[in-house]
């Protein structure tokens, strides 16, 4: 996509958008039969020759061309830009492929995604899909140009190598157009070229109580918290919400004159009141002992020197806070032997798993609270959104 745009009603009505825009060409997506004298009008209006590639009427592709509130005034028909609501002027300067990938950006967010994934199925496609309560679902498929001009696009704001496409990249950005979020961009590199990761995440962390824990729940958690020592665990499947339930216990912890310490690779959430250390290794852990913590928070245990700071720290006396990857509390359990973790460190100090995962078509968020000695709960409770 290009910063120019057409206008609005003139691209619904010749069912046209500008894809991408380079000083020799001009890519046109069409959903509906172009006219001859329209496509003249187009090279004239351009002055430069144009490439037409189809697009589905009803596909999101389309939809992204013309998304509401992004498009400026051009129009072959009436070439003088006019005054609109917001940013729509400034639109028509910004950079090739940055409209495109604002509406992307934008389109996700809307339907609530927490990650999106992009990636090359073919020469001349890629596959773009976004994770809404943990499922999976398609968005659209982009042109191999406008892709490779997103990926450029991200891995620049991002502050990545953008020569490098065979190694594996991490970064964040925040964009002033999408107020209040960070997006963590993961790249690597793939036998059909590079492909691209990103999370969305909230700067803000949640209230605890707006998590859909019931009061029992919320009694077991907060007893856990209350201990000076002990280990807690998050754990579910990607995009469950493991971190931001981390980040909701953490604020209530601060809340308690507690001084909280984290080790995080990348620093998701900003949390006011928090020593946030970023770096995952064993010589961080070093560090955070020397800050008097209360509280040491692990980001994620996932690899086996991860399990090896989450041993120092438990064994340390105190109140140990991470997240894992695992279906149940059990399984979170055995995964972290597996990683390392001595079962006989798990048994020589109080722990709590929560286990949460989001699905199903009435987004239902599903608990499972187990603290060694006790019966597992399990509830589900209905939510607009967690």
């Amino acid at each position: 996509m290009t910063g120019m745009t057409y206008r609005r009603d003139f691209a619904l009505s010749r069912g046209v958008a500008i894809l991408e825009q380079t000083e020799r060409e001009v890519v046109i997506g069409a959903w509906k039969p172009l006219d001859p004298t329209i496509r003249r009008a187009l090279e004239a209006y351009h002055g430069a020759p144009v490439v037409v590639v189809p697009l589905s009427p009803g596909g999101t592709e389309a939809k992204l061309a013309v998304l509401e509130g992004d498009l400026s005034a051009a129009d072959p028909g009436d070439p003088q830009p006019r005054e609109g609501a917001g940013n729509r002027g400034r639109l028509r300067n910004l950079p090739p492929g940055e409209h495109l990938l604002r509406n992307i950006l934008r389109y996700a967010v809307d339907q609530g995604a927490t990650d999106l994934a992009l990636w090359r199925t073919s020469p001349f496609r890629w596959r773009c899909t976004v994770r809404v309560d943990s499922r999976m679902q398609e968005m659209t498929t982009l042109e191999d140009r406008s892709a490779r001009v997103v990926i450029r696009l991200l891995k620049s704001a991002a502050g990545l190598d953008l020569l490098q496409e065979g190694e594996p990249q991490n970064g964040q950005v925040a964009f002033p157009w999408l107020p209040g979020l960070t997006i963590r961009v993961a790249t690597v590199g793939s036998l059909n070229g590079e492909a691209l990761a990103l999370r969305f995440l909230n700067r803000t962390p949640m209230p605890l109580g707006t998590l859909g824990f019931s009061c029992s729940e919320l009694t077991a958690v907060l007893s856990a918290l209350a201990g000076s020592f002990g280990l807690v665990l998050c754990c579910g499947p990607t995009g469950s919400g493991k971190t931001t339930t981390m980040a909701a216990l953490l604020e209530i912890l601060l809340r308690n004159n507690r001084k909280v310490v984290t080790i995080e690779n990348p620093v998701e959430y900003r949390i006011p009141g928090a020593l946030q250390i970023p770096g995952d290794d064993r010589a961080n852990l070093a560090a955070v002992l020397r800050q008097d913590p209360d509280v040491i928070c692990i980001g994620e245990t996932r690899r086996r020197d991860h399990a090896g700071t989450l041993t120092d720290a438990v064994l340390t006396g105190h109140l140990v806070l991470t997240t894992v990857h695992g279906a149940d509390p059990a399984g979170a359990l055995r995964r972290l032997v597996h990683l390392g973790v001595p079962r006989q460190v798990l048994d020589s100090v109080p722990v709590t798993v929560i286990a949460q995962q989001l699905g199903g078509t009435h987004q239902r968020l599903r608990i499972r609270i187990l603290q060694q000695g006790q019966k597992e709960v399990w509830r589900e409770q209905s939510l607009e959104r967690v």
